[in-house]
């Protein structure tokens, strides 16, 4: 169905990744590396539910966000 072909792009798109990876080591080092995945995993930060969270509350005039079990 249509899980196969998400599942296979999806392996391709990570396998694109690494070998990206490795060939940026290759050329400029560890920190060439370190940089591109910081870069690469950042994108999490822009879909996080805390964010989405966060904006549903403020869209609903919530303030305070400290969750019932610490009040």
């Amino acid at each position: 169905m249509l899980a196969e072909p998400l599942f296979l792009g999806l392996l391709a798109i990570r396998g694109a990744a690494q070998a990206l990876s490795v060939y940026r080591y290759l050329r400029g080092g560890v920190l060439l590396v370190w940089w591109w995945d910081l870069l690469l995993q950042s994108r999490h930060l822009l879909t996080s539910p805390c964010l989405k969270q966060k904006s549903l509350a403020i869209t609903h005039g919530i303030t305070d966000l400290t969750p019932r079990f610490f009040r």
